[in-house]
């Protein structure tokens, strides 16, 4: 038994060194007195995860996440996994930043994974592939879903162009015809009557 208390005491300030070389100061941040010799730990220091609540030294009470872990909670007891992707590295108290280069992007809110950008005349698949927009429909914005071309014209309008994968049907005014008045002389000879 005292072996085993040995080997986990040495494993812990083994891993205690190492963490503190990557920059994560191990331990407890703020804390109050519990009883006459006790302390208890509010919040662990930023990727701290807490190991133990209360005790004499609050430097035991909270340990860095390992490598490639993170926590954004002060008192979780345990680290996530950071996401593997990677714009920003993940440290101790963040998750990696995630992003997709030129011509993709991110395939889920977290960014777990790229997908190809649909281009205008495409729309995305639930395979994660794009595909043009079938005969019907158009779509005239990037990574967006296909959308039917309109029926018809609104009243006063006539179809100027058929839609096609990146346009709808285009419609355009109907000239009105334009009122006119018309303006006649009519000239009238009245003979006079005179004296003969």
């Amino acid at each position: 038994m005292q072996l085993i208390i040995f080997l986990l005491s040495l494993f812990l300030l083994i891993s205690s060194l190492l963490y503190i070389s990557e920059g994560v100061a191990a331990g407890c941040e703020d804390w109050t007195l519990h009883g006459s010799k006790d302390v208890c730990c509010r919040k662990c220091k930023p990727g701290n995860r807490l190991v133990t609540l209360c005790g004499p030294d609050p430097s035991q009470f909270c340990m860095p996440c390992e490598p490639r872990h993170y926590t954004t909670e002060p008192m979780s007891p345990y680290c996530t996994i950071c996401t593997q992707c990677t714009v920003q590295a993940c440290t101790a108290s963040s998750d990696t930043k995630c992003g997709c280069r030129p011509g993709l992007r991110c395939g889920d809110k977290q960014c777990t994974f790229c997908v190809d950008e649909c281009k205008i005349g495409e729309e995305p698949t639930p395979q994660r592939v794009c595909r043009k927009c079938p005969e019907g429909k158009f779509n005239d914005q990037i990574h967006s879903a296909c959308k039917p071309w309109r029926k018809s014209c609104p009243e006063g309008q006539t179809l100027e162009a058929s839609g096609n994968a990146s346009s709808d049907n285009r419609c355009k005014s109907v000239p009105q015809p334009s009122a006119s008045t018309t303006v006649s002389t009519l000239h009238v000879r009245i003979p006079h009557k005179g004296k003969s």
